[in-house]
């Protein structure tokens, strides 16, 4: 029986975790001790502070369980089925066809299925969890009147980009909401409390209906402004 692959997020994350074992070979050290590039065959570049969260402490044993998935997603399905389209991330999904490099790391198709999402309030699962506050939060307010910034799991904004991030939230003047994640280079002896990364007094300049709700891996979502 043939046996498919089914990857949720799109194709740029997926060259950076299938190739995650050949940059473990070839690179020495910490990947966010680097100033150079990494760099992936026919693919964009990967800033080291943008690698995905198992990859910044290679000494961790996420970051091994990383490696045997890359390994396992490469080696244990006769296809792959990606969460995009192909004008998305054309560069990407001809990289991992086409590449000569590509074909020694991967030997099976790869299909564009997307985008699939799940409706607002939808569980997921079957599950039978309760509505979210934020979808009830964002009933009281007019429509087409909130931001939404986020950047993906792999949208890591160093301390000095949040801080900015932040002021231009604030100086908007507008509702916002606002999915952050720690800083992947921590500031002197500041930790994984989003709030320490944030411009002093923010919090209660921006309170109104101000909520804080931590969500899965220190994903936080920040409701501000009535």
């Amino acid at each position: 029986m043939l046996k498919y692959l089914m990857v949720a997020s799109c194709a740029r994350p997926l060259t950076l975790l299938l190739y995650a074992p050949v940059l473990d070979k070839q690179i020495q050290g910490e990947y966010l001790d680097r100033k150079e590039l990494l760099e992936i065959p026919g693919c964009k570049a990967v800033r080291p502070e943008h690698v995905a969260k198992p990859l910044m402490n290679r000494k961790d044993r996420e970051y091994e369980a990383y490696l045997r998935k890359a390994n396992d997603i490469a080696s244990m399905s006769h296809g792959i089925m990606i969460n995009t389209w192909e004008d998305l991330e054309a560069k990407s999904l001809k990289a991992m066809r086409e590449h000569p490099e590509w074909k020694k790391i991967l030997q099976v198709p790869v299909y564009t299925i997307g985008p699939l999402f799940r409706s607002a309030g939808q569980p997921g699962g079957g599950s039978t969890a309760p509505r979210s506050e934020l979808l009830d939060w964002l009933d009281k307010r007019p429509r087409e009147s909130v931001l939404y910034v986020a950047f993906g799991s792999m949208g890591v904004l160093s301390a000095e980009q949040i801080i900015e991030m932040a002021w231009g939230l604030e100086l908007s003047k507008q509702r916002f909401i606002w999915v952050v994640h720690p800083p992947s280079k921590r500031s002197g002896d500041k930790g994984n409390e989003i709030s320490e990364y944030l411009p002093e007094g923010f919090m209660a300049r921006t309170r109104g209906s101000h909520q804080w709700r931590i969500q899965d891996e220190n994903v936080i979502w920040t409701k501000c402004n009535a």
